[in-house]
């Protein structure tokens, strides 16, 4: 049996407290929550995978721009530069691809991220998911397509892994080439070698 206390305003006042799961910074569970600037309060700045935090957007690139504590206006600040993005649109979100990463700036320190897209819903709504600043939990989002323009989204470009390992595997096999046919003209020229030897016994 609950038990009820009376404030001095002789109001009273509940045993316990509950916070509806959209409305709180502290998220819990493996249920889907909706993306909105409240609950994306304390998603991460960085991880292992990504650990560069980022806090502006220079030339169509992530970057991370800041003077030292205490320094003057005109200290010249060194731009650690990111990988290039481009604006999450209404128009333009089918283009992600799962395991692609997203950054969200909310005119904070930092921007929040990664953020990653995991698949496309009905309605259509985007699933995402991101980790906890100050804990060791990963949150699954669902944002709306309609409301994309309410946020500031960037998406990093896909990276052309594939065409690295390609090139590298071309390169391999050109250099494999390459051995062969040094092989070759030395076994020819050894050949001659002994002919001419031959030749002259």
């Amino acid at each position: 049996m609950k038990l009820k206390y009376k404030s001095r305003a002789g109001i009273n006042s509940p045993t316990s407290l509950s916070f509806e799961k959209n409305k709180t910074p502290r998220l819990s569970g493996d249920n889907d929550i909706e993306f909105t600037l409240y609950t994306t309060k304390n998603i991460s700045s960085h991880t292992k995978k990504n650990p560069n935090m980022y806090n502006i957007l220079m030339n169509g690139k992530l970057a991370y721009k800041r003077a030292p504590r205490g320094s003057s206006q005109d200290y010249p600040t060194k731009v650690i530069w990111g990988p290039n993005v481009y604006k999450l649109t209404k128009t333009n979100y089918k283009k992600l691809k799962k395991g692609q990463v997203i950054y969200m700036d909310r005119d904070s320190v930092h921007f929040r991220g990664p953020i990653i897209f995991n698949r496309l819903l009905r309605g259509p709504k985007l699933h995402m998911s991101a980790k906890d600043r100050g804990y060791d939990d990963t949150y699954n989002f669902v944002l709306d397509v309609k409301n994309i323009k309410d946020f500031q989204l960037y998406v990093v470009e896909k990276n052309s892994s594939k065409k690295k390992t390609r090139s590298k595997s071309k390169s391999k096999s050109k250099s494999k080439s390459k051995s062969k046919t040094r092989k070759k003209t030395r076994k020819r020229a050894k050949r001659k070698r002994k002919r001419q030897t031959k030749k002259k016994k």
